[in-house]
């Protein structure tokens, strides 16, 4: 006998080249389209803040930045951090 395996539906985040937003949801199995996407622009956002802040929290001499950076092909370096400062004087950017 046979026995076949049913293959689970594969869950992936994206950015829409178009307007900007995150997406979470289900992708066909060759990853091609979307078959079930949420717009999640805002609690992505503050799941990395919240990320960074674990990271900077668990320093044991806290700097004001945290951050990664990817090569891309090309070689151009980019730059994803968090500074974090005293004061608040953008507090309009707080979510």
């Amino acid at each position: 006998m046979i026995e076949t395996v049913k293959r689970e539906p594969v869950f992936h985040v994206g950015c829409s080249e178009l307007t900007g937003a995150i997406y979470a949801g289900i992708i066909n199995k060759k990853g091609t389209k979307w078959l079930k996407q949420t717009d999640v622009t805002q609690e992505a956002l503050a799941a990395v803040r919240d990320h960074f802040m674990n990271a900077y929290s668990s320093q044991k001499e806290p700097v004001g930045t945290v951050g990664y950076q990817w090569t891309t092909k090309d070689g151009k370096t980019i730059t994803l951090q968090l500074n974090i400062a005293e004061t608040h004087e953008r507090s309009d950017l707080i979510a």
